[in-house]
């Protein structure tokens, strides 16, 4: 039965005043020449605007090694030219509305991380992940600057995926489904609500001897909590237990639930 409730010596020489008097002054020099000592922390990261066939480019560049982080276009206020605006500081640069392809890199690389377009200053429309090795990685969707619509995860270097489903306002929402192996002989499937599973699941674990996947829960959740009756299979197929699952939901137990995962326990 699953009835479980979560819950830093120098010597130095005499010297003359006179001599001493010269070297403190010199000292003074030295120090306000460039610009009174330390300089403070080096930033990591600056904004820059490049003007390139028309159109205005913001580029996020990451100081050590120069190279953008992110770049895209954006949109000039009414009547400012481009080479105007790249005149202007940096604090006035970085807020002209994205808008049009931007691409992300990983940091210190060429290499894009993910790429899309913006609108008015959020994103929108499909949206591109990809790996270190620039392979495709995923594709989702955003609506209004929040991930919305549809995503789907493929195994490395290939279009066959790996996770598929939708998102609404920045969480899952809706039947996802997840592919173990490239082969899809167990799929894990079930629906989100407000990016906690509910209603019924089927799950797959993974045998640590052979390394194969085989279906292993049957049941249902509640506000993302196994709860209800309940079926536990074995790698070979066989009944292992069943039973029914008790969600306690309290606020109590989602902050720290026995073995710090949800989805374990009900």
């Amino acid at each position: 039965m699953f009835r479980t409730t979560i819950h830093t010596s120098v010597s130095i020489k005499m010297l003359s005043t006179a001599l001493l008097g010269t070297a403190a002054l010199l000292t003074a020099c030295a120090k306000s020449s460039d610009g009174g000592g330390d300089a403070g922390p080096q930033k990591s990261f600056r904004f820059e605007l490049e003007c390139s066939g028309g159109q205005a480019f913001l580029q996020k560049i990451d100081v050590p090694t120069g190279l953008p982080s992110e770049r895209g276009t954006v949109t000039l206020p009414g009547g400012l030219d481009c080479d105007d605006a790249a005149d202007q500081d940096e604090a006035a640069i970085r807020r002209f509305p994205r808008s049009g392809d931007w691409t992300f890199y990983y940091k210190g690389t060429k290499t894009p991380l993910r790429k899309g377009r913006y609108i008015a200053g959020k994103r929108e429309g499909e949206w591109r992940g990809f790996d270190k090795k620039g392979q495709l990685e995923r594709r989702f969707n955003y609506q209004n600057g929040q991930k919305s619509g549809q995503e789907t995860i493929f195994f490395a270097g290939t279009t066959n995926w790996r996770e598929r489903g939708s998102n609404v306002a920045g969480k899952r929402d809706g039947v996802w489904e997840t592919k173990h192996a490239k082969d899809g002989k167990c799929i894990s499937k079930g629906a989100f609500s407000n990016g906690d599973k509910t209603g019924p699941w089927e799950e797959c674990s993974q045998d640590p001897k052979t390394r194969e996947w085989y279906p292993n829960f049957a049941g249902a959740y509640l506000d993302g909590l196994r709860h209800g009756p309940a079926k536990i299979t074995g790698a070979k197929g066989n009944l292992i237990a069943s039973g029914s699952y008790h969600a306690d939901t309290s606020d109590a137990c989602r902050k720290q639930p026995p073995g710090g995962r949800l989805d374990n326990f009900g």
